[in-house]
């Protein structure tokens, strides 16, 4: 019996870091063998992805004893704003492209009971495609990822600094204690930062008192309120004051704001578009595993705009972070430029 080797996969969970870290490496790895040419990546999270339907068919019709090797990253693949046209075409090409094509699937949150997560899970056991979770790290977990990412750089950290570091990321995120997914994109950032600013081989926790800028969520509900208000002044200032006063600090602090802005407006998102579905607050708090209040408090603050509006404001927010992170543009200025598209 011949074992299949995978060449499809399905990477998902709140760990977005880790997901785009192995992303990457993976792309890294295909483009130096196969040339930047055979790599197609594609965001199929709003209703302009149709445009890319001969795109994804033609990638994955090539499957003849000729065809060339190709790699192509999908994201948003399960978002509820992702055409069902782009699902459909995946659903019927996936089973028969070729061993050569490389498919690389990447969303946060999954829904189990679409056809085409059906479909992923009956090509798994036929060995073709691999699925893996990435879940956020906390308490132990947590602290061994900081350890681990401090090692890669041949740097240690003192049991207090390290407390500290706990004590200021170790957390279930915001809204009743949701995981937040741009957590470990922030504190990644803070370590970077000690890593080389500090320029010692072991971290102090003067250090951490000095160069970590820790998340603020009470003030990102205050700056989300502004924008979803129109609120132009407040929203400037608010946004600006959660930015380090440091020169050093402020890419971070901008990732940080990035980052946690989008958790939250994707919470907003996801309830807009339930409430657009007609479904009740008790069986959207169990279909989200959210506390009840949650449900009630985000579904207020997604009254005054509609579901396409949040979709346009979603979008800016994760262009601009995947922006932020590759670019040496002036993290404030930048900042400035996210705000005003926002509030639109």
């Amino acid at each position: 019996m011949t074992t299949k080797t995978p060449h499809i996969y399905l990477f998902h969970g709140t760990n977005t870091w880790s997901i785009r870290q192995k992303t990457k490496t993976w792309i890294e790895v295909f483009n130096k063998k196969y040339g930047n040419a055979s790599s197609i990546d594609i965001d199929v999270s709003s209703n302009a992805a149709t445009n890319l339907l001969p795109l994804i068919q033609n990638t994955l019709s090539s499957h003849t004893l000729f065809s060339s090797t190709s790699l192509l990253r999908i994201r948003g693949l399960f978002s509820k704003s992702c055409p069902a046209a782009v699902r459909d075409l995946l659903i019927e090409k996936l089973p028969l492209c070729s061993p050569t094509t490389f498919v690389i699937i990447e969303d946060e949150t999954i829904d189990k009971r679409l056809a085409i997560y059906k479909l992923l899970l009956s090509l798994q056991k036929s060995g073709t495609v691999t699925i893996e979770e990435f879940e956020l790290p906390t308490h132990e977990k947590l602290q061994t990822w900081i350890l681990s990412y401090l090692k890669g750089y041949g740097v240690s950290i003192e049991p207090i600094a390290l407390t500290l570091l706990m004590e200021q990321f170790d957390t279930t995120g915001s809204f009743e204690n949701e995981p937040d997914s741009g957590m470990l994109w922030h504190l990644s950032s803070e370590l970077h930062k000690l890593v080389h600013y500090t320029g010692r081989k072991t971290i102090h926790h003067d250090d951490v008192e000095l160069l970590v800028c820790a998340p603020d969520t009470a003030h990102i509900f205050n700056l989300i309120d502004a924008i979803l208000a129109k609120q132009k002044t407040k929203a400037y200032t608010l946004a600006h004051d959660l930015v380090s006063a440091a020169p050093s600090q402020t890419k971070s602090s901008v990732v940080g704001i990035t980052s946690m802005l989008r958790v939250q407006f994707r919470a907003l998102l996801m309830v807009k578009s339930m409430k657009q579905a007609h479904i009740d607050d008790a069986t959207m708090a169990k279909q989200l595993g959210w506390n009840p209040k949650r449900v009630w408090v985000v579904s207020k603050k997604t009254s005054s705009l509609t579901l396409e509006q949040l979709q346009r404001m979603y979008r800016h927010l994760l262009s601009f972070e995947e922006y932020i992170k590759l670019n040496s543009t002036p993290a404030d200025a930048g900042l400035d430029i996210l705000i005003a598209q926002l509030l639109g």
